[in-house]
């Protein structure tokens, strides 16, 4: 299955995230789970193609546009947020589905497309 398929059934399965359930006493949804897979998809299909060093190659070319500044800007916030005010895992689990996932996914989408 190439990965536009994957990044497809990803979009929809969106509504997934009102599927709730504690994971290791850590609070999860079943889109939080998908993405998680995804991300295991996409590093096999790097290894599969040899294109894990190319990944990081064009990783570090996106490091001086403007989307990737944005994007460091957008998880830097993240971080800030889930620091003030004391930690909890609540919080942490809301910096992992408003935060991580989103970023995680844009890379691969722009990396594959």
């Amino acid at each position: 299955m190439g990965m536009g398929y994957v990044l497809a059934i990803t979009l929809l399965l969106a509504p997934a995230y009102a599927i709730r359930f504690s994971f290791f006493g850590l609070p999860a949804n079943a889109l939080m789970v998908w993405v998680f897979i995804v991300w295991v998809i996409f590093a096999i299909w790097l290894l599969g193609r040899r294109q894990f060093s190319t990944f990081f190659t064009w990783l570090r070319s996106e490091l001086s546009t403007l989307h990737f500044a944005l994007s460091t800007l957008f998880l830097l916030a993240g971080i800030v947020s889930l620091f003030v005010g004391g930690f909890s895992q609540e919080k942490f689990g809301q910096f992992i589905v408003l935060f991580l996932q989103p970023l995680g996914t844009f890379l691969i989408v722009r990396y594959t497309w």
